[in-house]
């Protein structure tokens, strides 16, 4: 790159500081550590092959992917992929065989259809097989089984299967986020209905190899649950404004941030800059809807009150700041994954070394 300040680079672009992602990589390998737990992270979240090695070499016992082109382009290097999306479409299932002549594969599946979709196809095409999970629904209630009969019922139906296996159990709790003083509240709601399906499927002779957790926003209250086995943190490695806002994170724990220029001020009491929803995506702060789509780190009493494509309306508010054509400014995206997903590249810094830049090789892979 010909000039070493990213203040140079032409904006919008999304930046992410090493040093912070190091610092998030081994805060999160020194807890799982400490409280025996296997490390599963997932790559959703970053989609780039550079991360994904970055995490493997922090403990992580192999990572988590959504779908299997996901998987492919930036967990290749794992021996060891969770894929937490079922996959039973045609095209999906190719992806998986191929991902499974090369790596150990387990996937999350709530329903005996998937389960014989999946066996099936790996029957007939390659004789290849994976572990499968039961993805239990504990609270959040967007996918996943509850009555614990049910999944008993699925996990020995799975065992009768050709070229596949009963390896566990995933949950994701979504809906516990810990900004608030019942988070052990919750994770003990959590741990009651997981120790329930747990038992059941004990007395039935099937005990889960794998109890797999996950969230980002309850990774560090996981010794709440100790029958937990790993756990698939993904945002961590970034962070955003939900984990600052849902406290899980502080400002300096974020390590990815959008740099934007401010492009029109005539409009009294606002100033535009050149990042919209093509940039930041449209997802408000879930732990705070009314704060806009993301923080302005150097402008704090200012919000970005609203999103276009290609505009970012910023309402100055309380904020003594006066705009001018062609400042700068560095927003605090309100949830990383989707605006990592909608760039092609971002760019590297790394203390006093030049920025550079890296391609995000999982970039739209969504099948």
């Amino acid at each position: 790159m010909a000039n070493s300040s990213i203040e140079a680079l032409p904006t919008p672009l999304l930046s992410v500081d090493l040093p912070t992602v190091r610092k998030n990589l081994q805060s999160m390998a020194d807890y799982t550590a400490d409280h025996n737990l296997n490390l599963r992270p997932h790559i959703k979240t970053h989609k780039c092959r550079l991360f994904s090695q970055m995490q493997l070499e922090c403990g992580a016992i192999g990572l988590t992917s959504a779908k299997p082109s996901e998987a492919i382009a930036a967990a290749i290097d794992a021996e060891d992929i969770l894929l937490a999306y079922p996959c039973f479409t045609h095209s999906r299932m190719q992806l998986l065989d191929s991902l499974c002549q090369n790596h150990r594969v387990r996937m999350g599946i709530d329903s005996l259809e998937a389960a014989e979709r999946v066996s099936s196809y790996l029957h007939d095409q390659s004789d290849s097989s994976i572990g499968l999970l039961v993805d239990l629904d504990i609270g959040h209630h967007r996918t996943g089984v509850s009555a614990a009969e049910s999944v008993v019922s699925l996990a020995r139906q799975i065992e009768s299967l050709p070229n596949v296996r009963f390896d566990g159990v995933m949950f994701f709790p979504g809906h516990v986020v810990p900004n608030h003083a019942g988070v052990e509240e919750g994770m003990a709601n959590v741990r009651a209905n997981l120790v329930s399906i747990l038992d059941a499927l004990q007395n039935a002779g099937l005990k889960p190899g794998i109890v797999s957790g996950g969230s980002t926003p309850t990774a560090k209250h996981t010794h709440l649950i100790p029958e937990i086995s790993e756990i698939r943190p993904g945002t961590y490695i970034f962070n955003d404004l939900n984990s600052v806002r849902w406290q899980c994170a502080s400002l300096d724990d974020c390590a990815a941030i959008v740099h934007a220029t401010v492009i029109s001020t005539a409009v009294k009491g606002k100033a535009v800059v050149d990042a919209g929803s093509k940039m930041l995506s449209s997802d408000l702060c879930g732990a705070d809807p009314q704060s806009g789509f993301g923080f302005l780190i150097d402008h704090p009493g200012a919000k970005v009150a609203r999103l276009s494509e290609e505009h970012g309306e910023i309402e100055l508010g309380q904020s003594d700041w006066s705009p001018r054509i062609g400042d700068r400014v560095r927003i605090l995206p309100n949830h990383i994954c989707p605006c990592v997903n909608l760039q092609n590249e971002l760019i590297l810094v790394d203390g006093e070394q030049p920025p550079r830049r890296l391609t995000i090789d999982a970039r739209g892979m969504v099948h």
